[in-house]
């Protein structure tokens, strides 16, 4: 299975690479040979299963029988909070319409453990369990190409694509169970195999800049942004020898929305 993503991954990434090639080769007779530098900086807001914080798949049992756990796997439950988004790009004009370049971003969404504790205390009577858990993090480079959709002396506004690798920092999270013993509490850990999670990430978007001088320009940006992280995660209790495993997977999908700042050269 992980030689199957990488591979496609792989295609992907190639094939992406290579339409940008041939563009780049029938826009070079009209290349001004004008470099940007954008920053971005604003909220990133979780969509879909990676947002989700319902009951609907809390039922049944996991690997380790523990009655309820399956409702927070990250594939239908990513508890994820409105949380911040940062990009870098550096691009070079090719035509009056088009640019290449790549992207660095970074962003961070943190946990809604008050809801995870609520849900172990309304839907299993569970008052006294405890959940804590780190945030998501990832850092993503990516090669993107933009086009002009209009452009006047003091306005310009573009769509913009593209796609590369991210990495997600996996949330170490665990629960603290109420003990029979005071001075042993049980401590249930979770954990990915890996502490970094690699997957291909889609990046759309669109943008509105002023002209404040012939080099300097604000605006804003909106931008979506899709991967899938894969990975298998284990569970180990402090009062339980064995370790279980089960696959799962981070449906990171966000909109972003930010501020944006343009230097041209």
């Amino acid at each position: 299975m992980k030689a199957l993503i990488f591979f496609y991954f792989r295609l992907m990434t190639t094939r992406f690479l290579i339409l940008l090639s041939l563009l780049i080769i029938v826009s070079n007779s009209h290349a001004q040979n004008k470099w940007s530098t954008s920053i971005d900086f604003g909220a990133s807001i979780p969509i879909g299963k990676f947002k989700n914080q319902s009951t609907e798949h809390f039922t049944g049992q996991m690997p380790n029988n523990e009655l309820g756990f399956q409702g927070f796997l990250k594939k239908d439950n990513g508890f994820a909070k409105t949380g911040f988004a940062g990009k870098i790009a550096i691009t070079r004009s090719l035509s009056e319409l088009f640019e290449v370049g790549i992207l660095f971003s970074y962003s961070k969404h943190e946990v809604n453990t008050e809801k995870m504790n609520s849900i172990w205390q309304d839907e299993f009577d569970q008052s006294l369990i405890t959940v804590n858990h780190d945030p998501y993090e990832t850092v993503s480079a990516i090669p993107l190409a933009a086009f002009s959709l209009f452009q006047s002396q003091s306005l310009n506004v573009k769509a913009t694509v593209g796609y590369g690798a991210s990495n997600l920092n996996f949330p170490y999270w665990f629960y603290v169970v109420p003990p029979v013993d005071p001075d042993r509490p049980v401590i249930s850990e979770n954990r990915s195999e890996k502490d970094n999670i690699w997957a291909g990430m889609l990046l759309g978007g669109l943008s509105a800049s002023i002209n404040l001088t012939h080099q300097l320009a604000l605006g804003i940006s909106g931008n979506y942004s899709s991967a899938n992280f894969q990975f298998k995660e284990q569970n180990r209790s402090t009062n339980v020898f064995d370790i279980d495993y089960w696959e799962d997977e981070v449906n990171y999908r966000t909109f972003s929305a930010s501020v944006l700042i343009t230097y041209t050269w």
